[in-house]
């Protein structure tokens, strides 16, 4: 069975990809129109009304623990919105990305290497790690991602 994902790049060359599936869109988002909410773990950058909806913007460099970049400077982010239905619940946030890498095509998904780039801690939520252009793509396992991210006070708490 053929699965397609949907690839981007953080800072840090760190490449995740997620099922295309649950990729609602892409956007473009202006530091100005994001809103901060005190209190929240600091890797959530704030919320955007987006369509009319509140929608809560996750900062990867900050949660993935890269290295930071400069991209909070500029004058646009770059931003994939990811859904997943939980149950009965909708799940929805803006992922921040450094560059889209666009679509692939696995035809065997249940055979992912479980290597990751990333830290032991974040593996919960890695699905598996595929390689393709000289690079390791880690598959990002949304239902577990979204559960974390809405408990986690700090990436810290996640060890």
């Amino acid at each position: 069975m053929q699965q397609e994902y949907f690839s981007v790049e953080l800072s840090g060359s760190v490449h995740l990809a997620f099922p295309l599936e649950d990729l609602v869109k892409v956007i473009e988002i202006k530091p100005k129109n994001l809103y901060l909410m005190p209190g929240m773990a600091p890797f959530w950058l704030g919320v955007i009304n987006h369509q009319g909806n509140l929608l809560w913007v996750l900062d990867s460099e900050d949660f993935f623990d890269l290295e930071q970049q400069t991209y909070k400077s500029k004058s646009t982010l770059k931003a994939v919105i990811l859904q997943k239905q939980i149950k009965k619940n909708q799940r929805r946030l803006a992922l921040t990305v450094d560059k889209l890498q666009g679509i692939i095509s696995l035809d065997n998904p249940e055979s992912l290497s479980v290597s990751s780039s990333l830290p032991s801690f974040y593996q919960p939520f890695i699905k598996g790690t595929i390689f393709g252009q000289g690079t390791a793509i880690d598959i990002l396992e949304l239902e577990q991602f979204f559960s974390v991210v809405q408990t986690a006070k700090s990436v810290k708490t996640l060890t």
